[in-house]
């Protein structure tokens, strides 16, 4: 999903407004912290940053087998899971991360797969991985797993697909672009759709982000000194 959420290159930001830490397995960084994150952008008289919009047409250029299935889930990890794997030969990935950082004998080591070294993990099972990096993204291409890329110029697929994975990724997605998210869920042509790990709708306040603001400023004012 963050695919379609365009962010300044480091040297760019120069507010540093889009320098945020992840952590996938804490629902602080998953929830919580974007109400934080919001309330610099109002206190700046920011907008908040949102979606490139090629989600809107993003299904309109592939073709779907009958019987396709779209697994969708918080967490890119998941893709591993053997129902979502089985009968998979290559991956079209469209993604703004490489997600090979790690590389295989670093996976096994660990024994676990995580939504940073996936892409090692099933070029392991003798997947043959494509990513497709988004054209705003410029940065921080290459991986450990040395998996080829290019930038998404927009073409139609030909190729009917059989199975769909998308993630929300949720540490590195705003909750405020939530619900295009579930409405891009609702618009993928294919019939049968799983929820792998029973993400729901995150529920966002614009009132609280608005506190939150005014208690920083607050803060920030700090306390007269008395000089008599």
């Amino acid at each position: 999903w963050d695919f379609f959420f365009p962010l300044p290159s480091p040297e760019n930001d120069i507010d540093f407004l889009n320098d945020w830490g992840h952590q996938e397995g804490s629902q602080f960084m998953i929830n919580d912290i974007w109400t934080v994150r919001a309330s610099y952008f109002v206190r700046l008289k920011k907008e908040l940053p949102t979606t490139s919009g090629e989600e809107s047409t993003f299904w309109e250029r592939f073709s779907f087998h009958p019987d396709a299935i779209l697994y969708y889930s918080e967490s890119h990890a998941r893709i591993y899971k053997p129902e979502v794997l089985e009968g998979i030969h290559f991956i079209w990935n469209f993604d703004a991360h490489h997600d090979a950082y790690s590389t295989i004998n670093e996976v096994i080591a660990s024994g676990v797969v995580t939504c940073q070294d996936w892409v090692s993990a099933v070029t392991y099972n003798n997947i043959k991985v494509k990513n497709f990096f988004p054209r705003w993204k410029t940065w921080d291409l290459q991986g450990k797993a040395a998996v080829p890329y290019q930038h998404d110029n927009g073409k139609k697929f030909q190729l009917p697909f059989r199975s769909v994975f998308v993630c929300r990724s949720g540490a590195w997605t705003p909750i405020w672009i939530d619900e295009k998210f579930w409405d891009f869920i609702e618009k993928c042509p294919v019939k049968d759709k799983i929820n792998l790990d029973d993400i729901s709708p995150r529920q966002f306040s614009m009132e609280k982000v608005r506190e939150l603001g005014k208690e920083f400023e607050t803060l920030q004012s700090g306390v007269s000194i008395d000089k008599k």
